[in-house]
């Protein structure tokens, strides 16, 4: 018999966590694991995820909130800055790129623009 904040792994006595599968599992197999996200156990003992900053909770996954949480959420030659795609060629809905605002976009993520007429920062 275990205790309170353990469970039976194959004989012995494991603690509820992530790693051990959480008060549930019978086989003791390690909860799954979410990108963007860390496996967790919840309050009924069974396996859960619990998001990074920026991303939420859908199903066992854990998704971007906003139009972007990085430059791969983008379109080429994008980048994400404060949850909204910018720059490109035709960044920002077709409108062309400003080279003046290039440098502050780019700055505001602590990169240089590397070309300011199609806005890349790198």
């Amino acid at each position: 018999m275990c205790g309170p904040m353990e469970h039976a792994c194959a004989g012995v006595c494991a603690g509820n966590t992530a790693a051990t599968g959480c008060f549930t599992s019978t086989t003791c197999t390690p909860c799954p694991t979410a990108q963007n996200g860390v496996a967790t156990c919840n309050a009924t003992g069974l396996c859960d995820v619990s998001c990074n900053s920026g991303y939420v909770k859908n199903g066992s996954t854990c998704v971007c909130q906003s139009q972007c949480c990085s430059n791969a959420d983008c379109a080429a030659g994008q980048t994400c800055m404060g949850g909204t795609c910018s720059g490109g060629s035709t960044g920002d809905g077709g409108v062309a790129c400003n080279p003046f605002a290039c440098v502050f976009d780019c700055a505001f993520q602590n990169l240089e623009c590397v070309d300011p007429f199609t806005c890349q920062c790198g």
